[in-house]
């Protein structure tokens, strides 16, 4: 999972390696949800100067948590844990820098499970208690009086975040910004759910990280593209049968000129990027194929 590029999408830095059908919103935080209808996130941000200084904000889906520094934990939810709780069993010989600069576990201890829980009183709050232990245990033979730390946040479900350079994440908030600003209302859903179907698709084929970088360039006529890109235009250029060669037709048709080679693109000219990107992803579409 770990080493995809960051080069495919700013908002989303890199894609996770994840298979599933592409039901997400950030909106439940329940075990069950989380394990039927991967991938989905969640963004945690901390509620107090502890957590802040503790772990900083957190984003979290059914077997990866990621901090703001980059950093990774490998995780996997642990089954049969309900009531409100969230338990996760961190794989085990990890023990991440947090973004204070510190080790999450004082070494040679390493995180063994943190148990996320709801507050009844406050629907968007959740506390995390973390496990440390030089060994791994049964979490059923944890006492809860040996936590390590105690941390709590709020539920963030309007906040679009880029994932780590070193593991990367789907996140639905940026689909249904880009269906809404490339879109009318109307068609918005439509939208969302074929990036959704897109991306799942795109991670169930495992497509060559090498080949979504030349996608992302010519579904933006960008070589240094920014923002979202989107997932159904990048699914269509890979069932190209000769990606570059519809990318040349267009820019030929566009600027009257051929491209002297395959590093020249048009980031310096929006219009002609626009124009390019325009005639390349219609033409995709129409001639993509399994």
């Amino acid at each position: 999972m770990r080493g995809w590029p960051a080069m495919v999408v700013t908002v989303l830095v890199a894609l996770v390696l994840a298979i599933a059908s592409a039901h997400a919103d950030n909106e439940r935080f329940d075990a069950s949800e989380l394990a039927r209808d991967a991938p989905q996130y969640f963004v945690l941000l901390p509620e107090d100067p502890q957590t802040t200084d503790g772990t900083g904000e957190l984003r979290l889906s059914e077997n990866g948590i990621d901090l703001t520094n980059g950093e990774l934990l490998d995780v996997m939810l642990e089954q049969g844990n309900g009531g409100g709780h969230l338990v996760y069993k961190v794989d085990y010989g990890q023990n991440p820098i947090m973004p204070s600069g510190r080790r999450l576990c004082p070494p040679p201890l390493n995180p063994l499970y943190l148990d996320f829980s709801t507050l009844p009183d406050q629907p968007d709050s959740y506390q995390m208690t973390l496990y440390c232990g030089s060994r791994p245990v049964p979490f059923s033979a944890i006492s809860p009086t040996r936590s390590a730390a105690v941390f709590h946040y709020r539920r963030a479900t309007d906040t679009l975040w880029a994932h780590s350079a070193t593991e990367g994440g789907y996140l639905h908030g940026a689909m249904a910004q880009y269906c809404a600003t490339a879109h009318d209302p109307a068609r918005m859903a439509a939208c969302t759910r074929q990036e959704e179907t897109a991306y799942a698709t795109i991670m169930a084929r495992q497509v060559p990280p090498p080949l979504l970088r030349q996608c992302a360039a010519y579904v933006t006529a960008r070589h240094d593209h920014t923002g979202y890109v989107s997932f159904a235009h990048l699914l269509d250029c890979t069932r190209l049968r000769d990606s570059r060669a519809v990318f040349d037709y267009c820019s030929l048709r566009i600027t009257g000129q051929k491209r002297q080679d395959d590093t020249r693109f048009f980031d310096a000219s929006p219009p002609q990027a626009r124009g390019v990107a325009l005639c390349f992803n219609a033409l995709a579409a129409q001639q993509a194929r399994d």
